[in-house]
């Protein structure tokens, strides 16, 4: 057959060539879907700012922690999800070096990872999925950059309890005491897990030394002894109680929280119940 011949034939079938090639990409397409194997799926812990040791970034603001939402996903070319945020939580932070609200904000996503064969090693992306690692998401409305802090391949179960907590705080201004409200609480973006329940106070006095090196009693400048009883709600990981993913809940250590009225500065957990 001559190629005058061939060419004369494609004209006239090209309507069936085209469609024939079509339905063969279709089947290509559909082979491979049924064929591929399932996606893998992790779940991670992952507390906002640069993880690298070298890029020490600021804290999120409060505008950040509006605007990161549950349920927005990362979609990959074929505009299937990667990443799910699952659940976002956020506290407050001090920081001595800036004026500032800051937060520590910590994030639950749900990874489709590819796992090696050989090493078991998992990979989101160019990211390896352990414990420290940095790793970075382009949601719809957020671009956000973190470090992973706990890795699962089940969705996370935590056992919380309810604690009642007693805060000290020495040498409060009168002022303090009086914006501390009973019923105020916090939300974490997820549930209330700090609730004040009871407060009380006393005046305290300042001993200090004269030029002469005589101890004396002062009180230049009235203040308070005050004592806040308080719900809070913990994670129990292992023998200890954790608040807010880092912080633990015994005597003696300090607690940062705030309430919708109130912010708790320097107040020092005395008693646990």
């Amino acid at each position: 057959m001559s190629i005058t011949k061939v060419i004369k034939i494609i004209k006239k079938n090209y309507i069936i060539a085209v469609f024939a090639l079509v339905l063969l990409l279709v089947a290509i397409v559909t082979l491979g879907k049924v064929f591929a194997p399932a996606p893998k799926y992790v779940y991670v812990k992952v507390r906002l700012g640069q993880g690298l040791w070298w890029a020490g970034t600021l804290k999120p603001n409060l505008w950040f922690t509006s605007s990161l939402k549950k349920g927005e996903k990362e979609l990959n070319i074929q505009g299937e999800p990667t990443s799910e945020v699952m659940e976002v939580r956020y506290y407050p932070y001090k920081s001595e070096s800036s004026q500032e609200t800051l937060y520590n904000v910590f994030i639950t996503v749900k990874l489709a990872v590819n796992v090696s064969r050989k090493t078991e090693v998992i990979n989101y992306n160019k990211y390896p999925i352990i414990v420290g690692a940095p790793i970075e998401f382009e949601f719809p409305s957020t671009q956000v950059t973190g470090t992973i802090i706990e890795v699962s391949r089940e969705p996370f179960r935590e056992e919380k309890v309810e604690k009642i907590v007693y805060l000290a705080k020495r040498f409060a201004y009168p002022w303090e005491y009086e914006g501390i409200k009973i019923g105020d609480k916090y939300f974490d973006g997820e549930e209330i897990v700090f609730e004040v329940l009871d407060k009380s106070q006393r005046q305290t006095f300042e001993i200090s030394s004269d030029p002469f090196g005589n101890l004396t009693a002062s009180n230049l400048e009235p203040g308070r002894y005050v004592v806040v009883k308080a719900r809070i709600k913990a994670v129990k990981k292992g023998d200890r109680l954790v608040f807010g993913e880092e912080q633990l809940i015994i005597p003696g250590s300090a607690l940062t929280v705030s309430t919708s009225g109130f912010d708790f500065e320097k107040y020092i957990i005395g008693k646990v119940e």
